[in-house]
């Protein structure tokens, strides 16, 4: 009888042992794959709505998808008031920025595009993302947010690409500190002007080279 009760113990004691064993793989399984699923975590600023779906295994702590979408939102109101300071540009409807894994940004939209694209604006901010916020990262958000306040300000608006394109590379220096044109990129100028590749903004036609 002593025996047999000893049996039943050991047998409850191993089969404890191995439901913690599976529960504890269950957890780990789930936290990895907690990002990168199509399921994005949903997080809200005063006129920013954040949706992400980075492969970030942790919910929070230093290095969480939590802290990182609060870095995410703060650097894009920071942007958005410096965008109001700068150009008057202040957006009434709160922006959807989306930001994905890398390799599903790839898959969805590279065929969309003729080089690596970081990101782009087309009704929505979508962000090519990375698990950790950088500031390439923050560079990226300021260029698409500039098109989505200058698409909310003029809707109707049809501006040539290069406007566009290059105010939002004048917003992104700007926001990063660079106010002057480097030496190699007054060279790219000067040799477009002498090549008759430059263009005017009276009708957008091409200048000729200076005599």
């Amino acid at each position: 009888m002593r025996s047999r009760r000893r049996f039943v113990i050991r047998w409850l004691e191993r089969t404890a042992v191995a439901l913690l064993l599976v529960f504890a793989a269950a957890g780990v399984s789930a936290a990895r794959g907690r990002g990168a699923d199509g399921d994005f975590e949903k997080r809200e600023s005063s006129h920013f709505v954040l949706f992400q779906d980075v492969d970030i295994d942790q919910f929070g702590g230093f290095h969480g998808s939590r802290r990182f979408e609060q870095q995410v939102l703060d650097d894009l109101e920071a942007s958005y008031r410096k965008l109001d300071q700068t150009l008057g540009l202040r957006p009434s409807r709160k922006i959807d920025v989306v930001i994905y894994d890398p390799a599903i940004f790839d898959q969805q939209f590279a065929s969309l595009f003729r080089f690596a694209a970081a990101g782009f604006y087309s009704g929505i901010i979508r962000i090519r993302g990375s698990v950790r916020f950088s500031e390439q990262l923050s560079r990226v958000l300021a260029h698409e947010l500039f098109h989505a306040a200058l698409d909310a300000a003029t809707p109707s608006a049809v501006y040539p690409a290069w406007f566009n394109e290059g105010m939002a590379e004048w917003f992104e220096a700007r926001i990063h500190g660079k106010r002057h044109l480097t030496a190699g990129e007054i060279a790219v100028l000067r040799n477009a002007l002498a090549t008759g590749q430059l263009f005017a903004i009276d009708g957008w036609r091409t200048c000729s080279p200076t005599p």
